[in-house]
C-alpha cells in the first residue's frame, strides 16, 4: 500500500507525526490493507477479530497500542484508517465521479482509461463555452503516478471544483 497521510494529521506535535509515520511505514512494508489497518486498530483495543487475520496485523495492532499508550491520538489513527480506505477506493470513486460528469461517453471512457490503464500523456480540461483551459494534468512516465490509486486521487481532486461545469476533455499521449 502506498497511500499518503492527510495534511490534517500533521497539525500536531512532531512526536505524534513520527509515531504515525512509523505505523504507516510498517503497513507499507508489509502490504497491509485498509481493512487490516482497521483490524489492527481494533486489536490494539483488545477487540479480537471474528475472522482469521495475518500475524503481521497482530504485530501492527501491538505497534498501534504502544503508540497510543505513549501519546498518539486515537482520532489521528482513525484519520489514517480513513485515508487508507480513500486510497484503496480511489479508482472506483473516480469512475463513479466520471460517470456523473456532463461530457460525452467517449470522453468518459477516455478519462476512466487514463486511470485504469495508467496512460501517460497530457490531459486538458476546457470550459465548453470559452474554450479556456481550466485544468491541465501531466501524467508522466515512471513517477508516483505508477500507482493507479494515487493517479485516481489526483484526478478526483482536479475534477472536484469543476464537476458541475460544462467541459471538454482532450488527452494527448
Amino acid at each position: 500500500m502506498n497511500f499518503e497521510l492527510p495534511k490534517s494529521v500533521f497539525n500536531n506535535q512532531e512526536e505524534e507525526q513520527k509515531m504515525l509515520r512509523e505505523i504507516i511505514d510498517f503497513a507499507r512494508t508489509h502490504d497491509i490493507t485498509g481493512d487490516e489497518i482497521n483490524m489492527a486498530y481494533l486489536i490494539s483495543f483488545e477487540i479480537l477479530p471474528e475472522k482469521p487475520v495475518r500475524e503481521v496485523v497482530y504485530s501492527l495492532g501491538k505497534l498501534i497500542d504502544e503508540k497510543i499508550k505513549t501519546g498518539l491520538s486515537s482520532t489521528k489513527m482513525k484519520e489514517v484508517i480513513e485515508s487508507a480506505f480513500n486510497y484503496e477506493d480511489a479508482p472506483k470513486n473516480f469512475t463513479a465521479l466520471v460517470k456523473n460528469l456532463h461530457i460525452t461517453e467517449v470522453e468518459k471512457a477516455l478519462l476512466i482509461s487514463i486511470v485504469d490503464k495508467k496512460r501517460v500523456g497530457e490531459l486538458e480540461i476546457r470550459d465548453s463555452d470559452s474554450d479556456e483551459v481550466i485544468v491541465n494534468i501531466q501524467v508522466p512516465q515512471n513517477t508516483v503516478h505508477a500507482s493507479q490509486e494515487h493517479l485516481a486521487l489526483e484526478m478526483i481532486d482536479a475534477f472536484e471544483n469543476i464537476k458541475t461545469k460544462s467541459i471538454k476533455i482532450t488527452f494527448v499521449s
